[in-house]
């Protein structure tokens, strides 16, 4: 049997393609045992962090819920800073608050589902804080643009540190919060 056909790719069509390579040039799906079942048990014993690619659809599934939980804390964050914040405290110090509160919103309630991701692995948390720091760059830019009519020029304001916004932060933030959280709730 040659290194080619040990290893039926049409068998294990949940393999993306390095690994599929790597297992046929390594051969082990020759070596007696090798089913699909212990070949995968074998790839995430040894960290692979996506050996499938059903495994980074399941938890980008699970993060989408939990970053849907985040437009009622921003909607409600920011009606809170337009009603108390920026009366009492001006625009740009009531932005600068609202910004770090929303950023400790996102970052407790990562906290609190980061186990809820079914992910474990460096690479995986980061896919899930660039999957959530897309998703919000999207909303933004539809939700501000489309839905509220306000021009471009405007929303660029909010990315301005010179002028005191911290936006940035918020972005920051939702990008390293599944990282940092599982790493606080794994006790590293």
């Amino acid at each position: 049997m040659s290194v080619e056909n040990c290893f039926d790719e049409q068998a294990y069509p949940m393999l993306p393609g390095p690994v599929f390579n790597t297992l046929n040039v390594l051969s082990i799906a020759c070596i007696p045992g090798n089913d699909q079942i212990s070949l995968q048990r074998n790839l995430l014993s040894a960290g692979n962090p996506l050996p499938y690619r059903g495994m980074t659809m399941h938890f980008l599934i699970r993060g989408f819920l939990i970053w849907l939980l985040f437009i009622p804390l921003a909607v409600l964050n920011g009606a809170l800073r337009d009603l108390l914040l920026t009366p009492a405290l001006g625009e740009t110090m009531g932005r600068a608050i609202s910004s770090l509160t929303l950023s400790l919103l996102i970052f407790g309630l990562t906290l609190l589902f980061v186990k809820k991701l079914g992910v474990d692995t460096v690479p995986g948390l980061y896919i899930v804080g660039g999957f959530w720091l897309v998703l919000t760059l999207l909303f933004e830019f539809t939700f501000f643009l489309v839905i509220m009519g306000h021009p471009m020029d405007v929303l660029f304001e909010d990315y301005d540190l010179f002028r005191g916004r911290l936006w940035l932060l918020v972005l920051i933030t939702t990008f390293f919060s599944p990282f940092l959280a599982f790493r606080i709730r794994a006790g590293k």
